[in-house]
């Protein structure tokens, strides 16, 4: 079957300028996470029709510009902007996913800014054989009918496959025009440290055992595994980058931002857990919060979060807020800075300690492009943040419905639009 070029890419044009200091604006700051822009969405979305409205990420991203078209605020995303470095269907022609994201910014390029997530990390093509298609709402007797028409199915060589994401393959971040280091915007009229959690960390061999563990425990079980993709996380030279970059002199909460987050759970944590920076990556394990997290680095930067080191410039302590992305899903957790005590919280609770110095927050964000098939009530959307804290702009939701995801309406307490 023949295809051709991705028709949205076609219709979008126009030269992308490096990331510029966001400063000078009245406060209001969009969050942005999980565009998962590719070419390869369009075919699926071809071979679908018929099917549904099928999630088309790269719609998606699209009618998010419209509607930041309109806006002057600035716009920062938190990571994997595109799926892969390129999409190369069964040996055909490459097209490069990273100049599809650019080119579909285009008009909000003045005010964008973005970190790379794991995904940005990946050369390489999308397979679809190797690695399957859970992100969008299509069943899985749906996408096997599918996959013939949808192709980009040939199973290369196991070391092609790994190749493709191994950390610098194929031009990995190559075209990539965001921060890749620590680094301090000012964004809306908040003082943001900006921070790359690297690649995937499950190519390390710890995390790689991991994963196999999961894996073959979920066989056994007879359940659909629901794998960890862990990010590598900050080494000891981002963190000593971090550190140089000295305090902040503003005032307000400080926002850091990275990929993906501290603590992340399969289900809603039950109570509360007191965290050890000294023992953190053990006890996430033990408390089950080490799912899609950063698998390094997380002890030392809870740490510094408590010190208030990302932003401490004058007297009086300042607020701490964590965004990140990653799991696919809207999460909000506090920690209480003088017991450690880790409690998960709703977003008015998560709201009402936006200010207080005493109490960390740490939230992830709505994906905008793809969904947790895992979960049986996803969201697609993003953040909005202002003087009062964190508010959900809910795109699209659906609820499942044995093996299919129907969509429904946004539910209370979020902004749909």
């Amino acid at each position: 079957m023949a295809h051709a070029t991705p028709h949205w890419s076609a219709a979008l044009g126009g030269a992308v300028s490096q990331v510029v200091e966001l400063s000078g604006r009245s406060p209001g700051l969009v969050v942005m996470s999980d565009a998962h822009v590719g070419a390869f969405w369009d075919r699926v979305a071809e071979a679908a029709q018929g099917v549904g409205d099928v999630i088309n990420p790269n719609r998606e991203l699209a009618g998010f510009v419209a509607r930041m078209g309109a806006r002057d605020l600035p716009v920062v995303s938190l990571g994997d902007a595109v799926d892969y470095a390129v999409d190369a269907y069964d040996g055909g022609p490459g097209i490069d996913n990273r100049d599809l994201f650019y080119r579909a910014i285009a008009p909000i390029e003045g005010r964008f800014a973005e970190i790379p997530g794991n995904h940005d990390h990946r050369g390489g093509a999308y397979n679809l054989r190797a690695w399957g298609l859970e992100h969008v709402n299509l069943d899985r007797d749906t996408l096997k009918r599918l996959a013939p028409r949808i192709g980009h199915t040939r199973l290369r060589a196991p070391w092609r496959e790994l190749g493709a994401i191994r950390p610098g393959a194929g031009g990995a971040l190559g075209g990539f025009r965001g921060v890749q280091s620590p680094a301090r915007r000012r964004l809306g009229g908040f003082d943001c440290v900006m921070l790359n959690a690297h690649g995937d960390g499950f190519l390390h061999p710890a995390g790689l055992a991991r994963l196999g563990w999961r894996a073959a425990g979920a066989r056994l079980a007879g359940r659909r595994a629901n794998l960890s993709i862990d990010c590598l996380g900050p080494g000891s030279d981002d963190l000593a980058a971090l550190d140089r970059l000295g305090p902040l002199t503003g005032t307000g909460p400080v926002l850091t931002l990275v990929h993906a987050p501290l603590v992340a759970a399969r289900r809603r944590l039950p109570g509360g857990v007191r965290l050890d920076p000294a023992r953190f990556a053990a006890q996430r394990r033990r408390h089950g919060l080490d799912h899609h997290v950063i698998a390094r680095g997380g002890g030392a930067l809870l740490a510094r979060l408590r010190a208030g080191a990302l932003g401490q410039g004058g007297a009086a302590p300042r607020s701490q807020v964590l965004l990140a992305g990653h799991t696919h899903r809207a999460r909000y957790h506090l920690v209480d800075a003088a017991s450690r005590t880790l409690r998960e919280v709703d977003l008015p609770t998560f709201n009402a300690a936006w200010g207080d110095p005493g109490q960390i927050k740490m939230a992830t964000i709505l994906p905008l492009g793809v969904i947790d098939s895992h979960d049986d009530t996803p969201r697609l959307g993003w953040a909005e943040i202002g003087p009062d804290g964190l508010h959900e702009v809910v795109s699209r939701s659906f609820v499942r419905r044995g093996a299919r995801f129907a969509e429904v309406a946004a539910g209370p307490g979020a902004r749909a639009v």
